[in-house]
């Protein structure tokens, strides 16, 4: 048994983990960011 702490945005419904020959491999897909960067305009007051 192995516990371990998923990172922010990992995709838990898609974790998979195999263990062969003493080796633990699991892969951990990361979900796409839900809200994308945008620029704001500034003006400038004087």
């Amino acid at each position: 048994m192995r516990t371990l702490t998923l990172p922010s945005g990992a995709d838990e419904k898609h974790i998979k983990a195999s263990y062969r020959d003493g080796i633990l491999e699991v892969a951990i897909p990361m979900r796409e960011p839900s809200a994308k960067a945008h620029a704001i305009p500034i003006t400038r007051q004087d």
